[in-house]
């Protein structure tokens, strides 16, 4: 196991944000955000955040090649455009 520090910027407007959800999957490295959007649509995330929040950690990461994306989610409970992903490799 490894530990991922992940970190975003807030979507412009959080008015109608009520958190931000995180995501990892493993084996997905340059994956598009359409592919991503579909793999988040079924999956369940790994971490449940305030709509303030802008970083936390994975502290439980498996070894190997991961992305994780952050997706804020409005007060309705529908997933917004992602605000963005990342590929990292652990170790």
């Amino acid at each position: 196991m490894a530990t991922v520090n992940i970190s975003w910027t807030s979507p412009s407007s959080t008015s109608d944000v009520d958190n931000i959800e995180i995501y990892r999957f493993e084996n997905q490295q340059s994956a598009s955000t359409s592919a991503l959007e579909t793999l988040i649509a079924s999956a369940s995330p790994i971490a449940t955040l305030a709509k303030t929040a802008t970083s936390t950690s994975d502290t439980s990461a498996p070894t190997g090649a991961l992305t994780y994306a952050a997706v804020s989610k409005n007060t309705a409970g529908t997933k917004l455009e992602s605000t963005g992903h990342a590929d990292v490799t652990t170790s």
